[in-house]
């Protein structure tokens, strides 16, 4: 088999398994949103209150603000720089 040949399979081969693997994690995305929903819907349909919608929402907010503080860059040691009204 030539080198070429070779190489095209093997591009072939990576494309395939990117695909799969994209498929996949949607798949998994899906389930998980899913999952989060039906968790909602569970605790804000409860008959006691042991979490009501204003909980909910909240936990719903404190989890991407968590993931909002995460993707944020670092804080750089320095002078702090105050914005002023003009």
């Amino acid at each position: 088999m030539s080198l070429y040949l070779l190489l095209a399979l093997a591009v072939l081969l990576s494309v395939l398994v990117g695909a799969l693997l994209g498929q996949l994690w949607k798949r998994r995305e899906a389930r998980e949103v899913e999952r989060k929903w039906q968790e909602r819907e569970r605790l804000l349909d409860r008959r006691s209150a042991i979490a009501s919608r204003r909980e909910v929402l909240r936990r719903r907010s404190r989890a991407g603000r968590e993931a909002a503080m995460g993707r944020r860059r670092p804080r750089v040691p320095g002078k702090r720089r105050r914005f002023e009204r003009p």
